[in-house]
C-alpha cells in the first residue's frame, strides 16, 4: 500500500510538472502576444483617430458644399474655361441683390429728431433675388468661346447661358473677342 501511494504520488507529481510546465509556456506566449498587441492597439486607436477626423472633414466639406453656392459656381467655371479664354469679371445679376425672404415684413424707417417712435415704411422698394451672374472676357476666336458656352451649359450650374455682348477687339497686339455672358440659374 505504501508504495502503491509513493507511485501515485510520482504519477501525480509528473503530471502536475508536465501542466506546470505547459502552463509556463503559455504564460510566455500569452506575454509575447500582449507585448506584440500593445503596438497594435496604439496604430488601431491613431487610425481610428485619423479616420474619425477624415469623416468630420468629409461632413464639413459636404457642409461647404451645400452652403456655398460661390464655391460650386467657381469650380464649375475653373473646370469649364480653356485655356484660350481670359475672364475679366464676375458680378452677380443683378448687382445689387438681396436673399429671398420668405415672409415679406415691412422695413422700417428711422425716428425722426425729437420723435419717439419708428415708422413702418410699407413702401419701400425690397431688393430682388439675385437670378444668375454676368460673366466678362476675351476668347482667342469665336470657336473658343462655343466651346466654353457650351462647357458652362453642360457642368448644370446653370440653366441657360445668354451671350449679352460680344465684339472683337485688340488685345495685346492680338485679335480677339470680347464678351459678355449671363448665366441664370
Amino acid at each position: 500500500m505504501g508504495v502503491t501511494l509513493v507511485v501515485l504520488e510520482l504519477c501525480a507529481g509528473l503530471v502536475l510538472h508536465i501542466r506546470a510546465g505547459e502552463k509556463r509556456d503559455l504564460v510566455a506566449v500569452t506575454e509575447e502576444a500582449t507585448k506584440t498587441v500593445e503596438p497594435l492597439k496604439k496604430e488601431l486607436t491613431n487610425t481610428l483617430r485619423d479616420m474619425t477626423k477624415v469623416e468630420r472633414n468629409i461632413v464639413l466639406a459636404k457642409q461647404l458644399r451645400e452652403t456655398h453656392r460661390w464655391s460650386r459656381l467657381l469650380s464649375a467655371l475653373a473646370q469649364t474655361t480653356p485655356q484660350d479664354i481670359v475672364l475679366n469679371s464676375i458680378a452677380t445679376d443683378p448687382p445689387r441683390w438681396a436673399k429671398p425672404k420668405r415672409n415679406t415684413v415691412a422695413t422700417r424707417k428711422p425716428a425722426k429728431a425729437g420723435s419717439s417712435s419708428s415708422q413702418v415704411d410699407a413702401h419701400a422698394a425690397p431688393r430682388p433675388a439675385i437670378q444668375g451672374i454676368l460673366v466678362r472676357g476675351h476668347a482667342a476666336s469665336h470657336e473658343g468661346l462655343s466651346v466654353f458656352m457650351t462647357m458652362l451649359h453642360a457642368s448644370s450650374v446653370f440653366s441657360a447661358i445668354d451671350l449679352r455682348q460680344m465684339r472683337s477687339d485688340q488685345l495685346e497686339k492680338q485679335e480677339t473677342v470680347s464678351f459678355e455672358l449671363r448665366g441664370q440659374w
